[in-house]
């Protein structure tokens, strides 16, 4: 069997971790499993920004970064190139078609609900670094009670796609 282990601080956020088997049964479930494949990958990237933001390893970690000024524009990016490959995973998810067993199914719709949740992250990061990165430029611009709002934002949206991908470990354990 094919194992696909993520241990990376994504399994402290609780997120999805997918065991992918080397054979399955089922054209559509496969293509589901590959898809799941492709947002666990969105997953590492994005799970290498937050930790790059949010999260110090050390005290030398942490005081590198008060002194090293955080590339927001290239983050931005980095994270639009995740969204959009969520967004077409989700496209994937919806055209995989019917599928044949109850558990199929509830792999496919807990597949569709973790990723919309982590797009819905991705989307709120990407866009609080867009507004960090104007405001390097022009000072004024992002307004710290708005940014506090913003950080409650995505703290509510990271235990959302927690949720769901505990969820969606639960339900893929179930799989053939």
């Amino acid at each position: 069997m094919l194992i696909k282990t993520f241990i990376t601080a994504a399994s402290l956020l609780g997120v999805f971790v997918y065991q992918a088997p080397a054979q399955t049964k089922g054209a559509n479930m496969d293509a589901t499993k590959q898809t799941a494949l492709k947002v666990q990958r969105s997953l590492d990237k994005y799970v290498v920004i937050h930790d790059a933001l949010f999260g110090a390893d050390s005290w030398l970690q942490a005081a590198r970064k008060t002194i090293e000024p955080m590339d927001f524009p290239r983050y931005a990016k980095e994270l639009g190139a995740i969204r959009t490959d969520l967004s077409g995973c989700l496209r994937q998810i919806k055209q995989h078609g019917p599928q044949s067993t109850p558990v199929a199914r509830e792999s496919t719709r807990s597949l569709s609900s973790y990723t919309e949740a982590l797009l819905a992250t991705v989307t709120i990061l990407e866009g609080m670094l867009t507004k960090l990165a104007r405001k390097s430029k022009e000072p004024d611009f992002y307004p710290a009670a708005e940014y506090k709002a913003d950080i409650q934002r995505y703290a509510a949206s990271v235990d959302t796609y927690s949720s769901a991908g505990k969820e969606l470990n639960a339900v893929f354990r179930k799989l053939p």
